[in-house]
């Protein structure tokens, strides 16, 4: 073996050495059998906008349940907030979740209202209502059971958030 084939090959070993570990390349004895195929939302660059109204979960399902408004994910900190906003458990399971920007948590307490006056339906929380547009309610599954009424004088009372729209 000549000398300039023995570098060679001594840096394509030195490289793949190195690749495996930082996962740029698969372990010689993986077969493509055994490592399927997974694209991260950071891969294919997503516009986080595209998941609005989406209830995610990471992967592994260990960083709790999200909603995704405005193209930011806000943490549900519980199942009785989640159960005060939505009438189904559907779930989106995202392998890149950080990859959408974080928007903050729900507090414990929100809750959906209307008004009973015009019917416009309202997310409370944070000490803000949003204005929820009908194709946002819709898309997001909001149940419409766990809307409450709450007093005009109230409700304009509370500080007013941005418009969720899909």
């Amino acid at each position: 073996m000549s000398g300039t084939l023995r570098r060679r090959t001594a840096v394509g070993v030195i490289s793949l050495a190195l690749a495996v570990p930082l996962g740029l390349a698969a372990p010689a004895t993986a077969g493509a059998a055994e490592r399927p195929a997974t694209v991260t939302a950071a891969q294919i660059q997503v516009d986080p906008h595209a998941y609005n109204g989406r209830r995610l979960e990471d992967a592994l399902g260990i960083m709790g349940i999200w909603v995704v408004i405005d193209g930011k994910r806000w943490g549900i900190p519980d199942m009785e907030t989640y159960n005060n906003l939505f009438y189904n458990a559907n779930t989106l399971k995202v392998v890149d979740l950080e990859s959408i920007p974080f928007g903050g948590q729900l507090s414990h307490d929100a809750l959906l209202v209307k008004s009973p006056t015009t019917g416009t339906r309202w997310l409370l929380s944070n000490g803000q209502r949003r204005y929820i547009m009908s194709s946002a309610f819709t898309a997001f599954q909001f149940d419409a059971n766990k809307v409450q009424s709450l007093r005009d004088v109230v409700l304009n009372s509370i500080p007013m958030g941005s418009v969720i729209d899909i």
